[in-house]
């Protein structure tokens, strides 16, 4: 009877040990201090490490059973150790060296989000849930939450809808993660536990702050339509709204359906385009006591893109994205002219830090230029390179792109040092990931021609 009930016993014990996780190692040597990442994209930079997205995916070429944890390979979330945010690259294949997985899911796709709260690593990943219809909805984001270890995986949320903007924002001593997820704002609130929280509901478009410069960015703004009575009496366009991130507080902003289109929120004021007659870019203070114009009249088709910046001259400069060419507007200055013209080519804006616009233009690199000499400096020459998932720690710019050569078409984490811009250099370009097989050097130099 002993001689059973051991083995019964010991397969008691197993069983638990399985499912209680007991075969999970942690990673050793984890940060247990945040990210000093600047601008969020899929690659956090540490003392000690790098954490990114190892490889871009196109979420609408998954296949059934994609994005399992534990399947994922080449896309997972890898890192790698660094000295004095150094790399350090074999001497005979050039390619990075202590590159290790830390966890087993896809966090490089169209609507990546990869941020930091103290040693919590939060993420956006292809949804792997199923809709009515029993199709996997890729197209969505989940989202998750991972100790820098691998250990307390959880998945927090699951959109219903494409998700095409996002923000992790601290206010305080609270960080708060918002998305917009069809016709709803949604909030997560982010500690010990994750707490959600619609703000708004019925909304046709809103905007908030990408990062809280100043306690005025606690404000997020929402259009809703025009009501069947206001349509009746022959009123269109929509109602403005803001919601105070922290607290809930509503406060409706004008009494009559108006056309605008929100564009930005910076320092707590809204920029936005409206149309009464001409349409114009504004600028709207927090407190929606002054509306102020910062354009002439425009087509607003003509313009794509905006955004603010506060350069070291302590000055506001207003970034107008064309369709054919980019201006940077001071103060006081409503007229596009050759004069504030800061590139003369279509271009996707990245991001803006301190006193640069950071952007790309398709087929050439990616580039940097300052509102105040208004002087274009290449950062990367690499021409096939995504523009989504794009990250900037204040002295590397992180971002997808191929191998001058490869076989795949595999988009790889790479890097480029900004301040090269400065001077007369060639990019400095680094690659973090770790490649496929098929596209390591030994595999695609050149064949030897024939004598």
């Amino acid at each position: 009877m002993k001689k059973f009930l051991l083995p019964l016993f010991m397969c008691v014990i197993s069983l638990t040990l399985v499912f209680s996780g007991c075969g999970f190692t942690p990673l050793e040597n984890s940060p247990k201090q945040p990210a000093t990442t600047k601008i969020n994209g899929s690659a956090l930079t540490y003392e000690n490490y790098i954490y990114f997205a190892n490889s871009f995916v196109d979420s609408s070429s998954l296949k059934s059973g994609a994005n399992k944890k534990g399947s994922v390979k080449n896309p997972a979330i890898y890192r790698i150790a660094t000295t004095d945010n150094n790399v350090s690259y074999d001497d005979e294949t050039s390619l990075p060296e202590n590159v290790e997985k830390a966890i087993s899911k896809i966090a490089g796709f169209s609507s990546a989000y990869m941020f930091s709260v103290g040693d919590y690593i939060y993420f956006s990943s292809p949804s792997t849930h199923k809709d009515d219809q029993k199709q996997t909805t890729f197209s969505y984001n989940s989202y998750f939450r991972v100790k820098t270890d691998g250990s307390n995986y959880k998945e927090f949320y699951t959109s219903s809808n494409a998700i095409t903007q996002q923000s992790a924002i601290t206010i305080g001593d609270k960080t708060y993660l918002l998305i917009v997820d069809g016709n709803k704002l949604k909030r997560f609130t982010l500690g010990k536990e994750v707490t959600e929280k619609t703000l708004a509901s019925k909304i046709t478009s809103a905007v908030f702050p990408k990062q809280a410069v100043s306690d005025n960015d606690k404000f997020a703004y929402y259009t809703t339509d025009a009501t069947q009575e206001d349509k009746d009496n022959n009123k269109t366009g929509s109602y403005l709204h803001k919601v105070d991130i922290t607290n809930e507080d509503k406060t409706d902003l004008n009494v009559t359906p108006s056309t605008m289109s929100l564009k930005y929120v910076y320092n707590g004021d809204l920029y936005l385009t409206y149309t009464n007659t001409n349409t114009y870019f504004a600028k709207v203070d927090g407190n929606f006591n002054n509306k102020t114009n910062i354009s002439a009249p425009i087509d607003s088709s003509t313009f794509s893109n905006f955004a603010v910046v506060t350069a070291s001259d302590n000055k506001e400069y207003y970034v107008l994205v064309g369709s054919n060419a980019s201006y940077v507007l001071t103060s006081g200055t409503t007229l596009p002219a050759d004069s504030n013209k800061i590139t003369s080519t279509a271009i996707t804006l990245l991001f803006t830090y301190e006193d640069y616009v950071y952007y790309a233009v398709s087929g050439e690199g990616i580039y940097r230029v300052s509102v105040l000499d208004k002087e274009p400096q290449q950062i990367s020459d690499l021409t096939n390179f995504k523009t989504e998932g794009v990250a900037f720690d204040g002295t590397y710019i992180y971002f997808f792109a191929q191998l001058a050569k490869q076989t795949s078409s595999t988009y790889y984490m790479h890097r480029a040092d900004v301040s090269v811009g400065e001077g007369n250099h060639d990019p400095i370009i680094e690659l973090l990931a770790d490649v496929l097989e098929e596209d390591e050097p030994n595999n695609n130099e050149d064949e030897p021609e024939d004598e």
